[in-house]
Formats: structure tokens, C-alpha cells, sequence
């Protein structure tokens, strides 16, 4: 079996090789292109494991070895830079030299992260596609109140997407002066487009969600929609790579971190290493929670933590339970899947 290690960059990928009867280096620099690629693993009869840093070019990269039907690891490089720090120099060769290493302590050494199968991450480029169609209709909504606004124009609606504001919409436009007028129609066109957008996702989102059984019964936890939840289930991926629900936290950035030493007590702050669009759906979720009036354990943390502390703080503290509540749900629901496709 061959191991091969690649360090990948944008253009050219180096892959190390450690020939098992020599010990040598065997090095090559190909571009990093799915043909180059190919032409490699096919030059070994044997199964090949391939060992990729989960980098920018990693995940593609790995991807690609997958579906030429290579054993595909991503490697951290969180973990392997304090092992790089004994080279005197870092170059290409080195660093691929350093890969191969890693190889033959690959059972000994916890370098591995996970690697999203494809189902999980067109999931999360539909999830992450709409957030940010919706950023930009949020924007574009505002820039129009802020025209409207400095010209003395008055709406009287909330929603400028609605069907009185599409109504009004030329009798406001008639009361600019003419090249305002021009930037608002263009605008008001592009809210237009987006929001179409925006439905075209919602609908397909919609569809998979109901296909997905986690995703409904992430629905039952307060604040949870079927969007957050769908975007809450492709950003986690797997729930069992998590040992337990502090560790989720940690992933999604919600454990506060602190800087003491002595008698000096820092300030706590979350951690920008994390994944950010899960903090992001969780924190929008423990809002939400806190504005049901249903009872809930983050309604509950909410309200207890704004006592003494400012509402964000409060809505970190609610989300650590909600994501909490996703742990146990999701582990329930895989463990009822699995027992519903034993025999009896």
C-alpha cells in the first residue's frame, strides 16, 4: 500500500514519497489539476492513502483523490505547525518531506480532521449561498430606507418588498430628483432579484430538509426553524466526530476563553478560531429562543445571564444550551436510526 503526502498550493502541488525499500524521498512538484492528479495515482498498481493539509487548495484537492478511489486524510495544520518548527528552513520539499514522515506515525499521532462528504457540502453551499443573498437584500434595503429617508420621502410600510410598497413604489420614486431616482430604481430591481433568489433556495432547502430526518428533529428545539436547522445540520456534519457537547461548543466558539494569571482576571472572550456560520445560526436561534414565550433552557439562561450582563453575553450564554439540545437530539436521532434498521 502507498502512502503519498501532498503539500498543495494554487498552482502546483509537491508530493512526498517515502520509498519503503530505500527510505528515500521520492518527490514531485505537479499543478494542482485534477488531470495532474490522476496521472500520478495512476502510476501505482497498489492502493494508494493519501495524505492532504487541510489548507485552502486541501478539501478540493482531497475531493479529487476520492473519486479516484484513494483513501483520503486531511491532516491539521494547527497540529503539524509545532512539529514543523525543528526544520531550520520551510520550503515546498521540506514540507512535503515532513508530510511523507507524518505517514508512517499516522496511527500515533492525532492529526486528522474531518473531511465533508459531498452531500454535507452542497448543503452547506446552499446554507451559506442564502446567508449571503440575504446580506446583501438587507443591504439593499437599507441603502433604499437611507435614499428615501434623506430625500423626506415617507413609506408608511416596513417592508419594501411587500405588495403596498411594489404598489407605491412609483409615486415615491416620482418625488426624487432624477438621478437619486435612477440609483433607487436600480436598487429596487436588484432587492428584486435577490429576494427571487433567495425563494428559488428557500424552496430547494425546504425540499432536502424534509428528506433529512436530523433536520426535523432539530425543529422541535425553540428557535429553531426548518432554515437554521438545515444550515445547523450541514455546518456540524457529523455529530459523532464530537465526543460530547463541549466539544461542540468549542467547535461552533461559544466556550468563553480567559487570560489569568495570578491575582489578574482578563476579560472572557470567544475564540475566532471556530466555525463562525455555525455560531452565527446558533446565536440567531438562541434570539429567537429568548423571544418565545414557550418556556425553554435557553429562554431560562437568557434572561438569567442579561440580569448582570449585556444582552449579547446573555445570547452567547442562551446558545451554548441550544446547541447543547442539538447534541443529545441529533445522537438520539442517529441512535433510533440505527436501531430501526436492526432485524428483529
Amino acid at each position: 500500500m502507498a502512502k503519498l503526502a501532498f503539500d498543495t498550493h494554487k498552482r502546483t502541488s509537491t508530493s512526498g514519497h517515502l520509498n519503503p525499500l530505500t527510505g528515500e524521498l521520492e518527490k514531485e512538484t505537479i499543478p494542482t489539476t485534477f488531470e495532474a492528479l490522476r496521472e500520478l495515482l495512476g502510476r501505482y498498481t497498489e492502493p494508494v492513502i493519501v495524505y492532504v493539509e487541510a489548507c485552502r487548495e486541501g478539501p478540493r484537492f482531497a475531493r479529487w483523490a476520492q473519486s479516484l478511489g484513494a483513501e483520503v486524510h486531511l491532516l491539521d495544520p494547527a497540529k503539524i505547525k509545532p512539529i514543523a518548527r525543528v526544520m531550520q528552513s520551510k520550503t515546498d520539499k521540506h514540507d512535503a518531506r515532513l508530510m511523507a514522515l507524518l505517514t508512517l506515525a499516522d496511527g500515533l499521532l492525532n492529526l486528522e480532521v474531518y473531511l465533508a462528504p459531498g452531500d454535507v457540502t452542497q448543503n452547506r453551499s446552499l446554507s451559506r449561498g442564502r446567508n449571503v443573498l440575504r446580506k446583501i437584500s438587507t443591504m439593499l434595503r437599507n441603502v433604499l430606507r437611507i435614499i428615501l429617508h434623506l430625500n423626506d420621502v415617507e413609506t408608511g410600510v416596513t417592508d419594501l418588498c411587500g405588495k403596498r410598497a411594489r404598489e407605491q413604489w412609483d409615486s415615491w420614486v416620482a418625488q426624487l430628483p432624477p438621478r437619486t431616482a435612477l440609483v433607487a430604481r436600480i436598487f429596487f430591481d436588484l432587492l428584486g432579484q435577490v429576494e427571487q433568489s433567495i425563494g428559488t433556495l428557500d424552496a430547494e432547502m425546504s425540499k432536502q430538509a424534509k428528506r433529512d430526518p436530523v433536520v426535523k428533529a432539530l425543529q422541535g428545539v425553540h428557535g429553531i426553524g426548518r432554515m437554521i436547522a438545515f444550515g445547523i445540520a450541514a455546518e456540524i456534519g457529523d455529530i459523532s466526530r464530537f465526543r460530547n457537547p463541549k466539544a461542540l461548543i468549542c467547535f461552533a466558539g461559544l466556550a468563553p476563553m480567559s487570560n489569568d494569571s495570578d491575582e489578574y482576571h482578563g476579560p472572557r472572550h470567544l475564540s475566532n478560531r471556530c466555525n463562525k456560520r455555525l455560531r452565527c445560526l446558533v446565536v440567531q436561534a438562541a434570539q429567537s429562543a429568548a423571544r418565545c414565550r414557550k418556556p425553554s433552557r435557553a429562554r431560562d439562561a437568557y434572561y438569567r445571564v442579561k440580569q448582570n450582563h449585556d444582552p449579547t453575553t446573555a445570547s452567547i450564554a442562551a446558545a451554548r444550551e441550544i446547541i447543547t439540545d442539538v447534541y443529545y437530539i441529533w445522537r438520539r436521532t442517529d441512535a433510533a436510526q440505527v436501531l430501526g434498521s436492526v432485524p428483529t
